[in-house]
């Protein structure tokens, strides 16, 4: 990972150095932002919202979407 070609979210910019990250984590389906269109890179992660990003990478894709929203 070393540029970024298109920003997914209106707050995380191609210039900025974890553009790259966060395009890489959402193609992989392990985040989706926060649904308006923003990621909100400067927010703090919360225990649930870590404990689905983990079910998501150890493959249980929005097993909780309905239940934390």
């Amino acid at each position: 990972f070393n540029t970024c070609n298109e920003a997914l979210y209106t707050d995380v910019k191609t210039a900025q150095w974890y553009c790259v990250f966060v395009t890489a984590v959402t193609n992989a389906g392990y985040f989706v932002g926060g649904g308006n269109g923003n990621f909100y890179p400067d927010n703090t992660l919360s225990r649930p919202e870590m404990a689905i990003v983990l079910d998501r990478a150890v493959g249980n894709p929005d097993r909780w979407a309905v239940i934390y929203q």
